[in-house]
């Protein structure tokens, strides 16, 4: 039973394998690369986090504090 399968997936690879222009990549390209974020200000966006996250963790804080006060 195996054995029938593999005959119709070499027919199906041998009829694709003359096509030289399927892959081409020549063509009137123009332009320059797409724009990675390398210019994002990594430092001011790093502080901007490490702050966020230091607020946040002092409103737990101060909450769980004042559960256990009450």
């Amino acid at each position: 039973m195996g054995c029938a399968a593999h005959p119709a997936v070499s027919a199906n690879s041998s009829s694709r394998s003359g096509s030289a222009a399927a892959g081409s990549t020549t063509g009137g390209v123009t332009g320059g690369l797409a724009s990675t974020g390398s210019d994002v200000p990594v430092a001011a966006l790093g502080t901007a986090a490490a702050v966020t996250v230091a607020a946040g963790a002092g409103v737990v804080i101060a909450m769980r504090r004042r559960r256990t006060e009450a």
